[in-house]
């Protein structure tokens, strides 16, 4: 008899599988208006659409359970090559898997407000976004890291893994300002996220774009988007690989990066160390 909050919701499974298994209710929340068409038919489909609302507005009320739909591989092996090292790092490393992105970055924000390590002595927030199954790269997006001066160690380990770092291909969608790291930007911490960039191996040029269009078309918050065991994982491989080497060399660095003079972030860094 629990009432379920489905954060982040897309096709809404797991709201629905909630439902399924004898929860009273569930509302989904996400931004994506799309989100909102799809889990409510997929709700019909299933026979809980008479318990099942979607929202785009956080909800100021308790729930009994909340989920989130997370794909954590990356993380986990991230995790377990970093316990394994031989050599300890200088700095310890906190791997986190924020929920509720797509309702206004709620996990990453109640970790920037309430960080087990002050953000002031926090080195960097690095955050793995859009990776997808289609091979290996030959391109890496990581906008915002041009304004920390993490962005050298950037530079150099990606000359390291013979990749090309590229400028944001979808400026207009604002997705520095969209994506978690945001939220520890916000608090002072050196942040940026990793992307995959367009130009995959083996593939034609631009390929990389058709796919991105396709996937967002096709399958995107869609009940299609689902395990294919055609799926190339090379590329998420190679990026948690390349974040691997970045992460790994400012946790030996002496000094704590920072922005970049004149950075609107800057100010929240400086305040954060009590400067």
């Amino acid at each position: 008899d629990r009432r379920v909050l489905d954060a982040g919701c897309g096709s809404g499974i797991l709201g629905i599988v909630s439902l399924l298994w004898g929860a009273r209710s569930a509302l989904g929340v996400d931004i994506n208006p799309a989100s909102g068409l799809v889990s409510s038919d997929n709700a019909r489909a299933n026979h809980v659409a008479d318990r099942w609302s979607c929202s785009a507005i956080w909800p100021d009320e308790a729930f009994d359970l909340v989920v989130a739909n997370i794909l954590a591989p990356v993380l986990i092996e991230l995790a377990r090559a970093w316990a394994g090292l031989r050599n300890r790092p200088k700095r310890s490393a906190i791997f986190i898997a924020v929920t509720a992105e797509e309702s206004g970055l709620r996990g990453a924000q109640f970790y920037a407000t309430s960080p087990i390590i002050p953000n002031g002595k926090t080195a960097l927030n690095l955050n793995f976004d859009s990776f997808y199954p289609f091979g290996r790269v030959k391109d890496v997006v990581v906008n915002g890291a041009e304004r920390t001066s993490v962005f050298p160690v950037v530079e150099n380990v990606a000359k390291r893994f013979n990749l090309k770092i590229k400028p944001d291909p979808r400026p207009e969608q604002g997705h520095f300002y969209r994506s978690d790291h945001f939220a520890f930007a916000k608090a002072g911490v050196p942040a940026f996220s990793i992307n995959m960039g367009d130009d995959y191996v083996g593939k034609e040029d631009n390929a990389g774009a058709q796919l991105f269009f396709e996937y967002n078309a096709k399958n995107y918050h869609q009940p299609s988007d689902e395990y294919n065991e055609n799926w190339d994982m090379g590329g998420p491989e190679q990026m948690a690989k390349f974040g691997f080497a970045i992460g790994l060399t400012v946790a030996n660095q002496p000094n704590l990066p920072t922005w970049r003079e004149g950075d609107e972030f800057l100010p929240a860094r400086k305040k954060s160390q009590g400067q």
